[in-house]
């Protein structure tokens, strides 16, 4: 009964808006420009150009890839100080493998995104075998990575000196969904040092290095990455789990959700709510960001979960349509997410499935 009602549900709404921000898009697509070492100070300088030129209020969307985690707390851990210690063991220990930006202006003009690959070899640095297997899913080259990555040093000098850190009045609003791991990457490669010891020290590291941030995990706290851009009638370009993709997806929804109007007056079937986020307005603070964090990295980095899955259909369908009792079947989740969002959530939804039945749950 619910996976029918699920595919009644997701007839025609979902697929005219596609059909509808597809054609848009194929007018005026970003391109995503691959770098390595032999191009990096080229398409570096072309980053830096774009930002230079452009008046205060650069958005650029920012992701990291990054090879697993190597130290998980419990999902349900509600303290920011326990989940910053696992951020910082991981960090500390793990190099990250892609920077992604993609970069607009004040009127919302996407100009390009980047995908900067960094030097990664499997065969010595540290790293989590699923995380590498969802990696070269999405397409990494990992003997590539080793043999014309760029030297991690080289691009954190090369940010340091850049107008795309520090405070001054070109600094750009940098925009991220659960962003606090990718941050952390990027304050290891600014400084070439161990993150801070504790939670606050690091808020305050990022406030001088990164003022303006604009974490939209505060307005969309429910859904992955490529769940929120279905919801919003985005086509995302690239491949899901590279970051210069994730970079342009990322920002593509924050503008969605400050220069689009409400998609509330579309039609929809009965009892179906997409729950989109109240104001519309996302506005980059002009100094330290605030104090909200997000330290999970979702299904982007393979660290998916039943509690997730169970939020995701309650947004949907509300307490009447997914009571509580029912959220103890993982498979019919899956199941139901899978047809509601398709292929556009990517592989966390069918891994739901697969775990549940080899459980037999």
């Amino acid at each position: 009964w619910v996976v029918s009602r699920l595919h009644n549900l997701t007839k025609k709404p979902f697929a005219c808006r596609l059909i509808i921000m597809g054609q848009i898009r194929a007018h005026d697509i970003p391109i995503i420009r691959n770098v390595w070492a032999t191009n990096f100070e080229k398409e570096f300088e072309s980053l830096l150009s774009i930002v230079r030129g452009s008046p205060a209020g650069t958005k650029m969307g920012f992701d990291v890839e990054f090879p697993g985690f190597l130290r998980e707390e419990a999902y349900w851990c509600s303290s920011h100080e326990i989940q910053y210690q696992s951020l910082r063991a991981n960090v500390d220990l793990l190099k990250p493998i892609q920077i992604g930006f993609a970069v607009a202006g004040m009127d919302g003009r996407i100009s390009n995104a980047w995908n900067f690959n960094l030097k990664f070899d499997a065969d010595i640095d540290l790293h989590t075998e699923s995380a590498l297997a969802l990696l070269k899913n999405a397409g990494l080259n990992f003997a590539h990575h080793a043999r014309f990555g760029i030297d991690a040093s080289l691009f954190g000098l090369s940010l340091a000196g850049s107008p795309l850190v520090g405070r001054h009045d070109q600094a750009p609003c940098w925009i991220t969904l659960s962003g606090q791991y990718d941050f952390g990457y990027l304050a290891k490669l600014l400084t070439a040092q161990q993150l801070p010891s504790d939670n606050n020290a690091f808020q305050q590291h990022l406030n001088v290095l990164c003022p303006r941030r604009c974490e939209l995990r505060d307005q969309c706290p429910y859904g992955s990455l490529d769940t929120l851009a279905f919801q919003h009638g985005i086509v995302r370009s690239g491949a899901a789990h590279t970051a210069g993709s994730d970079a342009l997806t990322t920002l593509e929804l924050y503008l969605a959700l400050v220069h689009l109007p409400s998609f509330s007056s579309i039609p929809r079937p009965p009892g179906l709510s997409m729950a989109t986020p109240p104001g519309l307005s996302l506005p980059c603070p002009p100094g330290p960001a605030a104090t909200t964090q997000h330290f999970g990295g979702g299904c982007t980095h393979g660290d998916d979960s039943f509690g997730a899955c169970d939020r995701a259909l309650a947004v949907a369908f509300g307490p009447a349509l997914w009571p509580e009792d029912w959220r103890s079947s993982s498979c019919c989740e899956a199941a139901g997410l899978a047809l509601l969002f398709g292929d556009a959530s990517g592989d966390c939804w069918r891994h739901h499935a697969r775990r549940a039945m080899a459980t037999g749950t």
